[in-house]
């Protein structure tokens, strides 16, 4: 067979011709598809030939060179099926608010470690958390994980990005705030005292002596409560968001991680506070008007009936701390005292101080691990770390006292 040439004498290898309007293509199978490239000239053209050799030859697949990022996610979203609901849909709002119309449009081959880099940057200085961008590049390393796996990728761009950003100058680890033995005093005595917010005082109760997140309050049942034994049974969660499919709702379902399923022992004055809401329901003749998967029986309710969910808690805590700081500043200056605020906070830190309070008290990281349902003994470590700074913080106030250094 006579070696085929292009209008410039050139010797054409197998699979390559010279299209009409001059420009070139190169066929191959992969797959048992025909698959082709075009260049504007042989030498670019035997540039691709070479990637593709390469990429066969190191089992790469060549559909990485047309697939985008939105594809491989529409490959990955529907894998995740081992995701509570909750979590679900929070990776999927986050990937279609900020990637789909950027990020997302480009080839997955040709997206580089510093396009991802850029691409967090740019989420930071319009504003966004670095928790959050950390909640993002969860999504992304795990997206371009599974192109990886399927031999669309020979590196994932994702790797160690996150760890560089950390390691920026202006980072700071998002920390979660407790309140001093004052401030939860200052503010229970004051809750409890209001004819307007008592009724919140069994709630912030539960928080601040069981370590329990919002969700696994909002989604106790009868069953979960053993007044007998004393305990508190944890094996859902309860949250208020956008839906997989639909507007906002409630999403009821399994905790956040299975180690979130647990046994919380109940102290007298959390056993009492659940007490205190019965009695205040069954005054109001207040019952669960709403069934969620099913069960219409969940025990802490708003005004309504329906269950609570975050933001009517921080709310909540909002207004009575507002109103507290005014209160208490001017019975300081009319007492010629000096007025002590309490900080901004919301209702995680009740159960940072919780375990604050906890590992102060015990000594006993462990056992604080379990209660909190930590899957990570280094998300523990890091309220030891706290702790320990406040009480060395503490300690050298009454070293500079009784050196008499003001």
């Amino acid at each position: 067979m006579a070696n085929r040439k292009d209008n410039k004498g050139r010797v054409l290898k197998d699979g390559e011709r010279q299209r009409k309007n001059g420009t070139y293509e190169f066929r191959w199978e992969e797959n048992d598809k025909r698959k082709s490239v075009y260049a504007p000239t042989l030498k670019e053209l035997r540039e691709k030939e070479s990637t593709i050799q390469r990429d066969t030859l190191d089992g790469i697949q060549t559909d990485g060179r047309t697939m985008t990022l939105n594809d491989m996610y529409e490959r990955w979203l529907p894998l995740k099926t081992n995701l509570a609901e909750s979590t679900y849909v929070n990776y999927k709002y986050m990937y279609e608010s900020n990637v789909r119309h950027s990020l997302g449009k480009r080839k997955i081959a040709n997206i580089k470690p510093t396009d991802i880099k850029k691409f967090y940057i740019s989420l930071r200085d319009d504003g966004f958390a670095y928790s959050t961008i950390d909640n993002m590049h969860t999504v992304l390393y795990q997206i371009f994980k599974l192109a990886l796996k399927d031999d669309y990728i020979r590196k994932n761009p994702c790797e160690d990005i996150m760890r560089e950003i950390k390691q920026s100058a202006d980072y700071e680890k998002p920390k979660g705030i407790s309140l001093t033995t004052a401030e939860r005093d200052a503010f229970m005595d004051f809750v409890a005292n209001s004819r307007c917010y008592k009724h919140w005082h069994p709630i912030f109760t539960i928080f601040l002596y069981t370590g329990i997140r919002i969700g696994e309050l909002a989604a106790l049942r009868p069953e979960n409560i053993d007044f007998d034994n004393g305990y508190i049974n944890i094996t859902h969660s309860l949250s208020y968001r956008k839906k997989k499919v639909g507007k906002c709702g409630y999403i009821y379902g399994p905790t956040k991680t299975p180690t979130s399923e647990r046994y919380i022992p109940m102290l007298p004055n959390v056993k009492q506070a659940f007490l205190d809401i019965q009695k205040m329901q069954a005054d109001k003749n207040l019952k669960c008007k709403m069934s969620i998967n099913g069960f219409d029986d969940f025990v802490i309710l708003n005004k309504n009936g329906n269950p609570v969910h975050q933001r009517l808690f921080n709310l909540a805590i909002a207004r009575i701390s507002d109103k507290y700081n005014k209160e208490a500043e001017k019975a300081a200056k009319e007492k010629g005292e000096e007025f002590l605020p309490l900080p901004k906070f919301t209702c995680h830190s009740f159960r940072h101080t919780f375990a604050t309070e906890y590992y102060a008290s015990t000594n006993d990281i462990k056992s604080l691990q379990t209660v909190l349902g930590h899957s990570d003994i280094e998300t523990t470590m890091n309220i030891y770390v706290d702790s320990q700074k406040k009480a060395i913080l503490a300690s050298f106030s009454k070293f500079a006292e009784k050196q008499n250094i003001k």
